[in-house]
């Protein structure tokens, strides 16, 4: 792997260096506008390299060639204790949907029997009517 402090202009560094300098994956530099950004040339059968320049030049690299991206780090004790308050969120949510269900329910009964009174005393309006 390169240290970034060796780095100078002009270098070239291939998809993986670039990867790992920038806290990017591999697979994010084969995209067809990463490609494009960066001259990929799929007719050469060569090692695809690309310049420390057009790392800076793209914004993935500062001047001083440090990542602008930071480093993610997926498994961490905070992840754990995370999911735990998601477990625990999602539960209370769907209680509250459960209420919710349940609610609407009698909101369309009670709706159902405002219709047929209202039913009623048109067809009483309408009698008296005659």
């Amino acid at each position: 792997m390169i240290d970034s402090s060796k780095l100078e202009r002009g270098m070239l560094l291939t998809v993986k260096e670039a990867a790992k300098l920038t806290n990017l994956s591999v697979p994010t530099f084969y995209t067809p506008q990463r490609k494009k950004d960066f001259g990929f040339d799929s007719e050469f059968k060569g090692q695809w390299l690309i310049p420390v320049d057009s790392l800076v030049r793209q914004g993935l690299l500062t001047e001083d060639f440090q990542p602008t991206r930071s480093t993610r780090n997926l498994l961490t004790q905070e992840t754990g204790s995370t999911l735990e308050n998601l477990k625990s969120e999602n539960l209370e949510l769907r209680s509250r949907i459960d209420e919710l269900r349940g609610q609407l329910a009698v909101l369309r009964v009670l709706v159902e029997q405002k219709d047929q009174q209202l039913e009623m005393v048109n067809t009483l309006i309408s009698k008296m009517g005659k």
